[in-house]
């Protein structure tokens, strides 16, 4: 089968959606399916350290040029999606003229608006398309700040999500809760492929070299709770517990300057530590190493649908989870006995949670080795596949 994979994230980016699209990329091409992606230039966080991130063949990927976001707020944002619209669509026609036509086409945001290229370059290969969501648009923009859920912007971002509800042939999501409102939505068949993980990338780590520090790794923006973090972790010092205790945060993100303002303001300066993004091994690394491991996701009804893919690379080091996050993902750190959540960004919850962990760490570390139990049991990426690929052959069949 002839595959078009269409996203904004792919390798060398290191992010959420870079990740996923990539491991499933390499993993259809190893089922014997015959695969191009269009996708734009490493322009997300690109890793600081050598080590090599598993990548698709370059020879296959078509690469749009897109325009910076700069400093125009949500327009800015809005051009920055669409020059990705333009060059993807340039990319196709290139393709379409080298002779070579897919079977079915997978476009996946976020953002939404390659959905939109998705749309027209099936057009152009006159072939059906299936459109992965992650996130629900424009509604989790809104949640983030960066729209009104009252202006003009919002209410043509819905146009859009209910246009391409409709044109689609099927839709793929990340959790069983944004599949029930994708049914609300739209009469489109909706199959739910998990963020998954690979079995192969566990790493066993000796108890003498778990350092006494708690750990974030991705995005540093404002979705993610980190100032709470920070001023939790400070309200708690005084607690002999915290002795020689430090917080790590890897990654990059518009707050990060903000996040180191507020360290120099709280004088941690020697107690929080900030790490450039790395490759992907050497985070899982240095999340397997890590006392404990903090997640958080904004208290927002849109954020509830779905699973945070951290879940699932912090569950397969087998360490003690601290998560601020509800629904599908909720319930699945709280399975295995392993893990604490908290009320999402509720300072005084997470410093409630933050102590009780801390004090009863050893019986969470206990339970916490069947967190990568659980999840190389129900949520293998190659299992994931399998499901994606089921689904992209019946709609290739029915085309």
């Amino acid at each position: 089968m002839r595959i078009c994979i269409v996203t904004q994230f792919f390798a060398p980016d290191i992010t959420a959606a870079a990740f996923r699209l990539t491991e499933s990329t390499v993993l259809l091409a190893q089922r014997g399916h015959d695969l191009r992606v269009i996708t734009s230039h490493p322009h997300k966080a690109l890793a600081s350290d050598a080590s090599a991130t598993e990548s698709f063949d370059e020879s296959k990927i078509l690469r749009a040029h897109l325009r910076e976001v700069g400093a125009g707020g949500f327009k800015g944002y809005v051009l920055h999606y669409l020059s990705f619209v333009v060059g993807a669509v340039r990319c196709g026609w290139q393709l379409r003229r080298s002779g070579w036509r897919p079977d079915v086409l997978w476009a996946t945001s976020p953002p939404l608006f390659t959905g939109l290229a998705g749309v027209i370059l099936a057009v152009l290969f006159r072939c059906p398309v299936v459109l992965d969501i992650r996130d629900i648009w424009p509604d989790s923009a809104v949640s983030a700040g960066q729209m009104s859920g009252s202006g003009r912007a919002y209410r043509i971002g819905r146009l859009l999500e209910k246009g391409l509800y409709a044109t689609v042939q099927a839709m793929t999501c990340v959790s069983k809760p944004m599949a029930e409102y994708l049914h609300s939505q739209s009469a489109t068949p909706v199959t739910v492929v998990y963020n998954g993980i690979d079995p192969g990338q566990q790493m066993k780590v000796s108890p003498e070299n778990i350092a006494k520090r708690i750990v974030y790794a991705g995005n540093l923006g404002r979705l993610q709770g980190l100032e709470m973090l920070i001023g939790a972790f400070q309200k708690s010092l005084n607690n002999p517990l915290f002795e020689g205790w430090e917080i790590v945060l890897i990654g990059a993100g518009a707050h990060e300057q903000m996040l180191r303002q507020r360290v120099a303001d709280l004088d941690l300066g020697t107690r929080v530590r900030f790490i450039a993004p790395i490759s992907k091994t050497a985070a899982t690394r240095y999340l397997a190493e890590s006392a404990v491991l903090f997640l958080n996701l904004k208290a927002d009804a849109v954020f509830a649908l779905t699973i945070p893919s951290k879940v699932f690379d912090y569950m397969l080091v087998s360490r003690p989870i601290l998560g601020g996050i509800v629904g599908e993902g909720k319930a699945l750190l709280e399975a295995t006995g392993g893990n604490l959540c908290f009320t999402p960004s509720d300072e005084p919850s997470f410093v409630a949670a933050l102590q009780k962990m801390i004090t009863h760490l050893s019986d969470y570390e206990k339970h916490a080795a069947s967190n990568a139990e659980r999840v190389c049991r129900d949520f293998r990426r190659e299992e994931q596949v399998a499901t994606l690929e089921i689904l992209l052959q019946k709609v290739a069949s029915r085309a």
